[in-house]
């Protein structure tokens, strides 16, 4: 048995077991009396999927007069087809089981203008999935799942509730987003919440949907409403901070400082056992003089003793816990680790706080409402002899110089400390040598009217792509090497391979590997392909002509491929230095050929992580133009080949002489002609000014 099976009969079994004690987490209960019932949407409002399924109604509310909240949603929706009877019959409700419950108020089946109930009917389980556990991530999240019988075509499920709670992390203050539009039409779309205007309400939603404030002296409610919201249409390699949908936001935060006075007391823990903290003075050697090698090996420690754990339950979710539990437990999430690494540093001397961050949303972040809600992810900024020093704990553990580690790509963070109350750039700059550096040489050999061509791959790998190499290689050799084979026939389809390929360290202090790989080919061609097939990885193949949302840029900051081709006969090649440069990326190509080597070099540089769509036709472009680059066509047979249709043999030079000496003499005809001609064209050419040109047919 697997081990993620293994993992998965155990969760089957807790929850088997556990299922008496959830019977308290859920029950049927009457609409709230703050709860403005909505009417439902003509079916017209809405147009039905691809599943037949026609979203007509989409209302959430919620009671934040309290801390203790309550968020209300009520969904409907028509079945079309039978296509949409397998998903409608299958509702789930998740809740925090520490601090929620859910009241199930209606599950409403309309038929023939009539409604029935059908909770009496419905089956109802408690389930606990978590959906991360491959992750090491476990958020103690419940599912109330409610199957509900007899649906038909035609039907409208009609069906409401309400979860109870909000967690305690956030005490008095109300942080939520709700999505505005979906990948569907919507007939109604609301967002309503109550709130006491002794805390006031922060909100934004998108330009298009109707505002409604009001209420009664201290009670006072905000509303956003759409009619027949359309479809949101999606293109590929959308970047993960550009958000289609739309967010509805609300916050009792004004500013980012107050999202910084909540945080702070959870995350400006020390370590108050100062027989541990000793211990790890100690054993870190960190009030060594030499600041610098104490933060590394505080870095280190922390990367790689302290295993990565989320155990995200209750207050846990977002407060991290101290310093002396991680170190006792040796697992944490990215706050525990956060918060551990800044209280070594602090024993170190070393001035260092954790940051928020939002991984998905990076630079938008600054769009955003100020919320306690906007990060997912926590980082370190140290400070070092003035400048600083950003540290990411969960990252596998590196080596090396912390200038040639990979710089954090989350553009923007909250810095958590007593004067923090602002937004900060987190830089990212370009790394001095590639991250992906490709060396191959190519040894061909005339054979017949064809060729053999033995090739040698190394290739060195820096930072995180050294640690996706590492993985890749743990899985077996002899298995990656048929994968490798496989990606190398993209290119070359009768490619073999020579021995399984090998990976070594580059060293003490170098952070990174090296993959070696060996591959022969036999062609009975005379045409030959030099293809920089690795940086073709990261080239993007762009088919449309024009997008509405940006386009996502993948791959390495700065990568390298260099490839020299051998051969006994030596080359003829004029050598060329080609750049295709805009704001968004560099691509440059060097051709060099002396003797029997020929030598072809290419260097990407990604200078953005997307390209906005105004801008994609340009790109577009220049992308074309790279990709006419990645590939530099050898023509075999004659006593020095040519290369691409530029380099010429002995025989050319001869042909061109020859053919310069007939242009030369027909020149010299041709001008006499062209004497006694010339006024009569002069005659010609006034006339056809004053008649419009003939218009060839396309």
């Amino acid at each position: 048995m697997s081990a993620t099976m293994l993992r998965a009969c155990l969760l089957w079994m807790f929850c088997l077991v556990a299922l008496p004690a959830f019977a308290q987490d859920y029950a049927f209960a009457p609409v709230p009396a703050w709860v403005q019932v909505a009417t439902l949407p003509d079916a017209g409002d809405a147009m039905p999927t691809s599943d037949g399924t026609r979203y007509l109604l989409l209302d959430d509310q919620v009671d934040a007069r309290t801390a203790r909240s309550t968020a209300y949603r009520r969904i409907a929706s028509r079945l079309e087809n039978p296509r949409a009877l397998s998903e409608a019959g299958q509702v789930r409700i998740d809740f925090q089981p520490d601090y929620q419950r859910v009241l199930v108020h209606a599950i409403n089946v309309w038929r023939n203008g009539h409604v029935t109930d059908r909770r009496p009917d419905a089956r109802v389980e408690v389930l606990r999935r978590e959906e991360d556990l491959d992750d090491a991530m476990l958020d103690g999240e419940l599912t109330v799942a409610i199957t509900v019988p007899d649906l038909r075509v035609g039907d409208i499920l009609d069906y409401s509730y309400s979860v109870v709670g909000s967690n305690p992390v956030f005490g008095d203050g109300y942080h939520d987003a709700y999505t505005a539009r979906f990948g569907t039409t919507l007939g109604y779309r609301r967002v309503r919440v109550l709130y006491d205007a002794a805390r006031p309400l922060h909100v934004r939603a998108p330009q298009d949907f109707a505002r409604r404030d009001g209420g009664q002296g201290a009670q006072r409610f905000v509303e956003f409403t759409a009619r027949r919201l359309g479809r949101v249409r999606t293109e590929a390699d959308m970047p993960d901070s550009f958000d289609p949908w739309g967010q509805i936001e609300l916050s009792t935060a004004g500013t980012w400082g107050d999202v910084v006075r909540w945080a702070l007391p959870m995350y400006g823990a020390r370590l108050h056992d100062r027989k541990l903290a000793d211990e790890m003075v100690r054993t870190l050697k960190l009030h060594d003089t030499n600041q610098r090698a104490a933060m590394l090996r505080a870095i280190a420690f922390v990367e790689g003793e302290i295993r990565y754990t989320a155990l995200d339950m209750g207050k846990n979710s977002h407060e991290p816990n101290a310093p002396e539990v991680v170190l006792a437990r040796r697992f944490g999430d990215c706050k525990d680790k956060a918060v551990l690494l800044s209280a070594l540093l602090h024993e170190a001397g070393i001035q260092a706080e954790p940051v928020l961050i939002d991984t998905e949303g990076r630079q938008t972040l600054a769009t955003r409402l100020p919320s306690a809600v906007a990060f997912d992810h926590v980082v370190v900024r140290a400070h070092l002899a003035g400048k600083p020093v950003w540290i990411d704990a969960t990252r596998d553990p590196e080596s090396g110089p912390l200038e040639d580690r990979s710089p954090l790509p989350f553009r923007l963070g909250l810095p958590l400390c007593a004067t923090c109350d602002r937004l900060v750039d987190i830089p990212e700059p370009a790394p001095r040598d590639p991250v992906v550096d490709v060396g191959q040489r190519i040894d061909l050999q005339e054979a017949g009217k064809g060729y053999r061509a033995d090739f040698t791959v190394v290739t060195d790998y820096r930072n995180e792509n050294a640690d996706s190499v590492r993985d890749d290689f743990a899985d077996g050799e002899e298995d990656l090497g048929k994968r490798y084979l496989s990606y190398m026939r993209k290119y070359y389809d009768d490619m073999r391979i020579r021995g399984t390929p090998v990976l070594r360290e580059r060293g003490a202090g170098r952070n990174g590997v090296r993959s070696i790989e060996r591959y022969t080919l036999k062609s009975a061609d005379n045409a030959f392909s030099v293809v920089l097939f690795q940086l073709a990885d990261w080239v993007p193949d762009l088919d449309l002509d024009a997008r509405s949302t940006p386009l996502a840029l993948d791959g390495p900051t700065f990568a390298r491929q260099t490839i020299r081709t051998h051969l006994a006969n030596g080359w003829d090649v004029a050598n060329e230095d080609k750049t295709i440069a805009n704001a968004y990326f560099s691509f440059r190509r060097t051709v060099r050929a002396q003797g029997d080597r020929l030598e072809v070099i290419a260097e990407w540089r990604r200078l953005a992580d997307e390209v906005p769509a105004t801008d994609y036709a340009k790109v577009r472009d220049d992308v074309d133009r790279v990709r006419d680059l990645l590939s530099y066509d050898v023509t075999l047979g004659d006593d020095a080949p040519s290369a691409e249709g530029a380099a010429t043999t002995g025989k050319d030079h001869a042909w061109r002489l020859l053919a310069f000496v007939f242009i030369a003499l027909s020149a010299l005809l041709a001008w006499g002609v062209f004497r006694k001609d010339t006024q009569l064209r002069r005659l010609r050419a006034a006339h056809r000014a004053a008649v419009p040109p003939h218009t060839p047919p396309n």
